[in-house]
């Protein structure tokens, strides 16, 4: 995945950083959707005298949302918001991360169910703490109309983050995203942002082990990744990267110089959120790898 830019980052949800918030925080869903940043700009003259930009997470230009872009429009000038960047998630609650991005990244032509996307706005990107960005973006989605919708917001106290989680992945969202309310908006990973979702996991056969190249060409002599097959048989890769880099260098030489690991004895643990629709995990993350159970 390239870059992401432009865009405050979560990391994940533990005891130890939770602990540094203040006692009570702002609770949102996490939606699995394409982040979306829509820039509006007094500079190009639109219907409403607005000119509405989307970017992705890596900052490229968002073409085929015309829906989503007259509706900001619309809203901004029923708000008399001329300059303002609005982050959010392009997506659409019971769809497939596959099939969202298949209807908004496309570059030439639009999608035919383009429409069926919504903007589910959760914050504003400007030098301001959470909860007065907060204010100042409801302030303005009183205004709105579909296709953007405002991602509800929860103050409570910080120990209810289980609950919360809950109440979200039953509504159809992946997880909760937790919100310091009197931090401001920080261009980068930040420790006062934090997430947890539901990952999926399973055990898979190995079909190949593949070394890790470097930039140059060369073999780096460590694990780079696997070649597993599904359930319905379809071939799938796995990145090794989440795992620690000795570990990696281990497995390499204990896999294919060794012989001590190979795919007749292991199996590949791994966490995904979801399935393609080609039957295969979506983004998946090697866990570890496990000796195969020998029936009795």
């Amino acid at each position: 995945m390239a870059d992401r830019q432009g865009i405050m980052l979560a990391h994940k949800l533990d005891e130890s950083r939770l602990a540094k918030f203040p006692s009570k925080v702002l609770f949102q869903p996490k939606l699995n959707g394409v982040r979306c940043r829509a820039m509006v700009r007094p500079e190009i003259v639109m219907t409403t005298n607005h000119q509405v930009s989307l970017y992705s997470s890596q900052a490229n230009i968002i073409w085929h949302m015309k829906h989503i872009k007259f509706a900001i429009a619309d809203m901004c000038a029923k708000a008399d918001v001329h300059n303002v960047t609005f982050d959010g998630e392009l997506f659409c609650y019971g769809m497939k991360f596959q099939d969202i991005c298949s209807r908004v990244k496309r570059t030439t032509s639009p999608h035919p169910e383009a429409e069926a996307i919504s903007y589910h706005i959760f914050d504003l990107i400007c030098d301001a703490p959470q909860s007065e960005r907060l204010v100042g973006l409801n302030s303005i989605m009183n205004h709105s109309m579909w296709p953007l919708q405002k991602v509800p917001t929860y103050y409570a106290e910080k120990e209810r983050w289980p609950y919360y989680f809950k109440l979200f992945t039953e509504l159809g969202a992946e997880g909760v995203i937790v919100r310091n309310p009197d931090a401001r908006y920080e261009t980068k990973r930040s420790a006062n942002l934090l997430k947890y979702k539901t990952m999926l996991e399973g055990r898979f056969e190995i079909t190949c082990f593949l070394e890790e190249i470097s930039i140059e060409g060369e073999p780096k002599k460590q694990l780079g990744a696997l070649n597993l097959r599904a359930e319905n048989g379809e071939i799938f890769s796995c990145g090794a990267s989440m795992i620690d880099h000795n570990e990696r260098m281990l497995l390499w030489r204990q896999s294919i110089p060794a012989g001590c690991i190979t795919k007749e004895s292991h199996v590949a643990v791994v966490r995904y959120p979801e399935l393609t629709n080609r039957g295969v995990p979506h983004m998946p993350v090697l866990i570890r790898l496990e000796r195969k159970v020998k029936d009795a």
